[in-house]
C-alpha cells in the first residue's frame, strides 16, 4: 500500500533469481487498484578482481505502462539508476 500522496492499494508480482553469464535479477510488476501498472527491475554482476576483492556493476529500472498524472509519472522508464560497488567479502 501507498499512503501518499493518494492511499493506493497494489497487486505486487515478482521473481529473483540467477540469469545466463551469472547476473542476479530481481524483477516486480505492480497493478494498482485505479488500473495502473508500474515495474520494477534490477540486475548486478559480480566480477572477481582478486580473491578478496570483487567489483559489482549493477542496474535499476523503473518502468510505467501508462502515464500517472496524479503521480507526476509518465508512461516509459520512469528511472534509470545504474552504479558501481564494491561490497565486503
Amino acid at each position: 500500500v501507498d499512503v501518499e500522496p493518494d492511499p493506493t492499494a497494489h497487486l505486487a508480482v515478482g521473481a529473483a533469481g540467477l540469469a545466463p553469464y551469472m547476473v542476479h535479477f530481481d524483477a516486480a510488476a505492480f497493478l494498482s487498484d485505479e488500473g495502473d501498472l508500474t515495474a520494477r527491475i534490477e540486475a548486478e554482476y559480480d566480477q572477481k578482481i582478486t580473491q578478496a576483492l570483487i567489483l559489482q556493476p549493477r542496474i535499476e529500472a523503473e518502468l510505467a505502462a501508462q502515464d500517472i498524472p496524479e503521480r507526476a509519472i509518465g508512461a516509459g522508464f520512469t528511472k534509470i539508476e545504474p552504479g558501481l560497488r564494491f561490497p565486503r567479502c
